[in-house]
């Protein structure tokens, strides 16, 4: 299993689909292409989470999805669900 790569930085971009309540970032690792990375409305909600809150714990919430989806490949798109943002203890 490849650990995910070292964050450069990431953005907030509109979904293609123009859903209001569905988010969609690009991130770029600092070696390699961009990468989407998508949360759909519903697990956006079940997170209880405001937008800011969600940008801010993103890079946390690849990092729970690179350990329980045991990826391999950082080839893209993502697709995030509420318990990726959840945070342990």
């Amino acid at each position: 299993m490849a650990g995910l790569p070292e964050i450069q930085s990431y953005i907030l971009e509109s979904h293609p689909d123009a859903r209001t309540d569905a988010y969609r970032w690009r991130v770029w690792f600092e070696d390699g292409d961009p990468l989407w990375v998508e949360l759909s409305g519903p697990e956006a909600n079940e997170t209880g989470l405001a937008l800011p809150e969600l940008h801010e714990r993103l890079p946390d919430a690849l990092q729970r999805y690179a350990a329980l989806e045991r990826t391999a490949a950082w080839d893209g798109p993502v697709e995030l669900a509420a318990d990726h943002f959840r945070e342990t203890r």
